[in-house]
């Protein structure tokens, strides 16, 4: 039994409850979808170039980033590698995020990145992307 209602007639009494019961239930579980817990993104930045050719399993494309906002010291740009598996979304301006492509990422979008904490050293910084939100 999902709850106690203290009476012998359960359904006369539970009845009211089970429509606030799934309401509350569909509430909670689109909550999920609109700020999924993931934590904040390691890179936040403004993109000044992309590459040409599109993410595939067996090479990846690069957004290069500027105006970066670290959780620590930032440089003052960095490249984000993007694979066919990297998760990327599009953050609507009510909050949501929905799937985006590749090409939808111009120069001058912001974009929330989350990334494998692997860095490569160069200049400047390359970083795997698990995840690339772009800003609407």
């Amino acid at each position: 039994m999902l709850f106690w209602c203290g009476s012998s007639h359960v359904g006369d009494v539970c009845r009211p409850l089970v429509p606030a019961t799934v309401w509350f239930c569909a509430v909670l579980s689109a909550c999920e979808l609109f700020s999924p817990d993931i934590g904040p993104a390691n890179i936040t930045g403004v993109v000044y170039a992309v590459d040409d050719t599109l993410p595939a399993d067996d090479h990846p494309s690069r957004i290069w980033l500027t105006s970066l906002t670290f959780p620590s010291w930032p440089p003052d740009s960095a490249g984000i590698i993007v694979w066919s598996g990297t998760d990327l979304l599009a953050r609507r301006s009510d909050g949501w995020e929905v799937p985006a492509d590749f090409t939808s990422i111009g120069t001058g979008d912001t974009v929330d990145v989350w990334h494998t904490n692997t860095e490569y050293r160069s200049r400047p910084p390359q970083y795997n992307a698990t995840r690339v939100v772009l800003r609407r």
